[in-house]
C-alpha cells in the first residue's frame, strides 16, 4: 500500500511494544511490525533502543484481506 520512512530519533520513538509485540502507528492505526530480517534469516535488525546511533527504518505496509500490517 505505501512506504514509511524513519530515521533518527524518529525511528526510535516510532515502535511501540503492545503485548510485547512490536507496532507502529501510522494515521491512528496500530500496524504490528514483521521484521523482514528475522522472517528471511539474513542479517540483523537494527537496535533501535542503543544510544548513540542514528537507526534508520524501512516499513513497507501490506494488506491481506482486511488486515494492515
Amino acid at each position: 500500500l505505501e512506504l514509511v520512512r524513519l530515521d533518527g530519533e524518529q525511528a526510535t520513538r516510532a515502535v511501540e511494544l503492545i503485548h510485547n509485540v512490536p507496532v507502529y502507528r501510522l494515521r491512528g492505526r496500530l500496524l504490528p511490525l514483521v521484521w523482514l530480517s528475522e522472517v528471511l534469516q539474513v542479517g540483523q535488525r537494527a537496535d533501535l533502543t542503543r544510544p548513540g546511533t542514528h537507526p534508520v527504518l524501512n516499513i513497507a505496509v501490506l494488506q491481506a484481506e482486511q488486515h494492515r500490517f
